[in-house]
């Protein structure tokens, strides 16, 4: 008897401090909470996410049928098995069972239907309705853990498409109108515990999480601070843990402070400045032409990315892209060229324009400064309107005539064209339609056959490249930092940062 009570105790005991928890240790549990630094999220519902803080919390909180794994290649999440049909227009996925949502239910191929038949329902508008909407054609529950995709048309690279932030798998049964930005709730790693608009976001350990030894740590914070540079004094004075997205000049800087560790992934960012085709003057092609023939991009890189990134030629293709298409060399700074080019558009006397942009999404605010100082000299008089990154997105971006924008990295190329610069593009900013860019977009996405692809590609490139619907002068290296406190974190290039490795270093 005092054996079995003795016995009691010490299990009594180890529960108490967390050694029998698995993940975690004592020592663990008594560690301040990890905490990210970000800037504050647009909003926290998948479908609706718009920023890299949207994307960082939904990696945390929800999950995916993949997940861009720390090698940069697309790897199976809560997918347990997968079968493509030789057309590639039938996706069966079978998913893993003994996974539950964060509210005790049980995830089954029901939820992955309700997931998907949302993002591609008009009447609720998702970000994904332009990438997904005319692709699937149905999702079908074969049985419990399940799901069939039928596609409008081939897609060889349909799983990375289901990478995006936005593809997090749901509840069919939670009231995510009403919940999803107060109260999220997924089958992630991470349980949301409190949420604080624009000031935080308190998550614990999902001691229920599917993957056996994950998360490594109990408490994870995401602070909202609504400058970065005050992020990185933070982060340098110990009161953070992690940041991402950060400034050129701001991850220079803390290269040389040896309680920080610099983060650093090549990844395909675009800044794009979108011309509104539809709105004087950039409804005349000659005049986007123009603003491109006045920018030195290797300058603009060097100034406005300190180096840190890819020069770019106007369309959203890096040079480093397996599919990239020089086109005979990238576009070179021209200024008598501008300026021949908006006398025969009319406008001998320049043009006037304000270009919108975030004042918080570097290093959009300094390549826009450039940008207007670059062309002043063929005649282009550009005023800058910026903002907090909220309100750029929710009151002026998509509507107003030029405006720069930072453009998270999509593991299929497809899904970027088909987000930004195809006629039904959910976040069309140059609100640009050409036919003929959308038909090689299509076949891009349908074939596997490398050469074929590559003549695709090389047409979406000379398309966008003669149209400039959108200068795009620099594609942005993904750059963060942690403290030297924690280990296990890693920048994943579609911004769905993986929080589940993040461990204490003593």
């Amino acid at each position: 008897m005092h054996k079995r009570l003795g016995l009691v105790l010490s299990l009594v005991v180890l529960l108490s401090v967390g050694l029998l928890v698995p993940g975690f240790t004592a020592n663990a549990q008594d560690k301040e909470p990890v905490k990210a630094l970000m800037i504050p999220a647009g909003g926290l519902t998948p479908g609706f996410l718009n920023s890299n803080t949207g994307g960082n919390i939904a990696g945390a909180v929800y999950d995916y049928l993949f997940r861009v794994n720390a090698e940069g290649d697309t790897a199976a999440s809560l997918a347990k098995s997968y079968e493509v049909s030789e057309d590639s227009k039938t996706w069966t996925i079978e998913i893993k069972e003994g996974v539950t949502f964060h509210d005790g239910s049980k995830l089954t191929s029901e939820d992955v239907v309700y997931t998907f038949e949302r993002l591609i329902d008009p009447d609720v508008g998702s970000a994904l309705l332009g990438t997904l909407g005319s692709l699937i054609d149905s999702v079908e529950a074969l049985d419990e853990y399940t799901v069939e995709f039928e596609l409008s048309r081939p897609d060889a690279a349909f799983h990375k498409k289901l990478t995006d932030s936005n593809a997090a798998i749901i509840s069919s049964e939670y009231n995510y109108e009403e919940k999803g930005d107060t109260d999220p709730m997924g089958s992630g790693a991470f349980k949301v515990e409190k949420v604080v608009p624009r000031e935080r976001v308190v998550t614990t350990a999902n001691e229920d999480y599917w993957k056996e030894g994950l998360p490594k740590v109990e408490h994870l914070t995401f602070l909202m601070v609504p400058e970065k540079e005050t992020a990185v004094r933070m982060l340098s004075s110990g009161q953070g843990d992690i940041i991402t997205d950060l400034s050129p000049d701001q991850y220079l800087r803390l290269q040389s402070n040896n309680k920080v560790r610099p983060l650093n992934e090549q990844y395909a960012a675009p800044i794009m400045i979108d011309l509104n085709t539809n709105k004087e003057p950039f409804n005349n092609k000659k005049v986007r032409q123009a603003l491109a023939h006045t920018i030195d991009r290797q300058s603009l890189l060097e100034s406005a990315g300190f180096g840190l990134g890819t020069i770019g030629n106007d369309t959203p293709i890096p040079t480093w892209h397996k599919f990239y298409d020089d086109l005979g060399g990238v576009r070179k700074r021209n200024v008598e060229k501008a300026k021949q080019l908006l006398e025969e558009a009319g406008y001998s006397d320049g043009v006037n324009v304000t270009l919108y942009c975030g004042s918080n999404i570097p290093p959009v605010l300094s390549v826009a400064l450039t940008v207007q100082e670059m062309a002043k000299s063929a005649g282009f008089n550009i005023e800058l309107h910026t903002l907090p990154r909220s309100t750029y997105l929710s009151k002026y971006w998509l509507k107003v005539p030029m405006s720069a924008t930072l453009w998270g990295h999509r593991e299929d190329i497809t899904q970027l064209l088909g987000s930004s610069l195809t006629c039904d593009a959910s976040w069309n900013a140059s609100h640009y339609c050409n036919e003929e860019l959308d038909e090689n977009v299509e076949k891009a996405s349908a074939t596997t056959d490398p050469e074929e692809r590559q003549k695709y590609f090389s047409k979406i490139q000379e398309i966008l490249h003669e149209d400039v619907p959108a200068v795009i002068p620099m594609f942005k290296d993904y750059l963060g930092a942690t403290s030297t406190r924690i280990a296990g974190f890693h920048l994943t290039q579609n911004w769905i940062n993986d929080y589940r490795y993040v461990e204490y270093t003593n």
